[in-house]
């Protein structure tokens, strides 16, 4: 066995009661699959995009949110190809530093305490699915079989060693703050702009940005000790809401031009055409393509269980493939129905409120579609809460991750403090959070380090003999390995490049 692998297995079987899931959660369908992703994707897309993609110009928009889609695609196969590899690497482990049952027991947390009522409620397509794992790890691709969930922190952890899985909670802790907060703002200004008459006038309480944020707040520490994910009827309830808002959008700017409004893709404005390409733009545009299409922190526990295994792939094809679809569709409708009306000059448009006044049951529908972030924002708060205890204090993690003990409730004033503060501060100032956000911890999240772990994984795999160019069943489309490293070096040109402009344009 070489030296090298010693210090990061050993800090992976420590770290293993935090960060590892055993696959004894029920397997999925690629539908169900399917569904997870573009739920996410669907989260806060629809309202931010189109409002970016006249001011950016059009077709250049257009263009780039294909490309986009593709990269995020791209990532999203190196995930699934590190995760299998990792599960190689560990496979091929020859000492006797293994954790005990008890171990592993511990650190399946919530999805072994609903496996028991779950496994019965698993259809005959699940187990014909299941049945086919073994011909899609046929061979020496058994040691790729997807048996461990393993998140970035974890083969960071494995590679580099602890102190690099330190970083990487700090970055996505920081990222899923920049969601918080851009949603709070988003849900806050826009429920408060529906409770305002004709004239502006706000209605007392409810037509209050400060009465959404509280409401959010304390929704927030109240349900991130309630076990809203597993809540089967409230989260299918989300999801079908969420699909029929979308159809909504599309469906609007139709009904409105139907009714005689509209023109071309390239309005005026103030005496002027808006251009089809407009690159000062550019770093904005890419903040929000990569903040809209960024769901690459959670594919490993979101496909990990997919059956059977070959369709996972797919699941990804299909789930980029029309996501990027809508918000082009979404956003060329709605400059075809609105025109210079999509654009937002003093801060980010949601596209929501371009339904006011025009087609007021769509907006009333659509504006309560924020609404529903309040069974998102517990969960992401669980989200950053263990992801925090599995780095720095893993003995503190509870059996159920929504458990009320003295270390979650520090932890989760200590989190959701700074996300009220920040809401209040950049209430008008949604971009910046969104840049911040997207532009800098999404690149890192979306690009760099799928690429790079690909990349290292693979070459762990190559010393000890085994080619997982030949072997690995889940080896990306995209193989190539100067593709991998000049996706990691974009990677680093657009995270510095966006960061640069961002303290720019706080200087200025």
């Amino acid at each position: 066995m070489e030296l090298e692998d010693i210090e990061p297995l050993q800090n992976d079987v420590i770290g293993r009661k935090a960060s590892t899931i055993v696959q004894k959660a029920p397997k999925i369908t690629a539908l169900v699959g399917f569904t997870l992703m573009i739920n996410v994707l669907m989260g806060t897309g629809p309202i931010y995009l189109p409002g970016k993609f006249l001011g950016d110009g059009w077709l250049m928009s257009t263009l780039f949110m294909a490309f986009v889609s593709i990269l995020s695609y791209l990532c999203f196969d190196y995930i699934i190809e590190a995760m299998s590899n990792y599960n190689a690497l560990l496979q091929t482990q020859k000492m006797s530093f293994i954790a005990g049952p008890s171990e592993l027991e511990q650190g399946m947390t919530d999805q072994e305490d609903t496996s028991t009522s779950l496994i019965d409620e698993i259809s005959s397509e699940i187990q014909e699915a299941e049945n086919q794992e073994d011909q899609f790890y046929d061979g020496h691709g058994n040691l790729f079989r997807l048996k461990v969930v393993a998140e970035f922190g974890q083969m960071c952890r494995y590679m580099w060693g602890k102190g690099f899985d330190i970083g990487i909670t700090c970055v996505l802790t920081f990222y899923l703050c920049g969601v918080l907060i851009s949603k709070t703002i988003a849900s806050s200004n826009i429920l408060s702009e529906m409770f305002q008459d004709g004239e502006g006038n706000k209605i007392p309480v409810i037509g209050h940005y400060m009465f959404w944020l509280a409401i959010f707040s304390v929704a927030s520490i109240f349900l991130s000790f309630r076990d809203i994910a597993g809540i089967k009827l409230i989260q299918t309830g989300i999801v079908l809401f969420r699909f029929f808002v979308i159809f909504l959008l599309l469906l609007g700017p139709l009904i409105y031009i139907c009714q005689g409004h509209g023109g071309g893709l390239q309005p005026t404005y103030d005496n002027e055409k808006y251009t089809a390409f407009h690159l000062s733009g550019f770093q904005n545009f890419f903040s929000t393509a990569i903040f809209g299409l960024l769901c690459h922190h959670s594919i490993s526990s979101m496909m990990s269980n997919v059956a059977p295994a070959s369709s996972i792939r797919k699941v990804g094809i299909v789930a980029f493939g029309s996501g990027g679809v809508l918000f082009i569709l979404i956003s060329i409708l709605g400059i075809i129905a609105f025109q210079g009306e999509m654009v937002d000059e003093e801060n980010l448009s949601t596209y929501t409120n371009i339904f006011r006044g025009k087609i007021n049951w769509i907006y009333y529908i659509a504006s309560f579609y924020m609404f529903l972030n309040i069974a998102a924002f517990p969960i992401l708060i669980i989200t950053m809460r263990n992801n925090i205890m599995k780095c720095f204090m893993p003995d503190k993690i509870p059996k159920k991750s929504h458990e009320l003990t003295r270390t979650t409730v520090i932890l989760t004033i200590s989190l959701i403090t700074p996300i009220i503060l920040l809401s209040i501060f950049a209430k008008n100032n949604i971009e910046d959070v969104i840049n911040v956000s997207g532009g800098v911890f999404g690149v890192v999240i979306m690009m760099i380090l799928p690429s790079i772990l690909t990349i290292l994984t693979r070459k762990r795999l190559l010393r000890r003999g085994i080619d997982p160019y030949k072997s690995n069943p889940h080896l990306s489309y995209f193989s190539n390995e100067i593709l991998a490293w000049t996706v990691f070096i974009i990677g680093w040109i657009c995270l510095i490049f966006n960061l640069t402009q961002d303290i720019i344009g706080w200087v200025e």
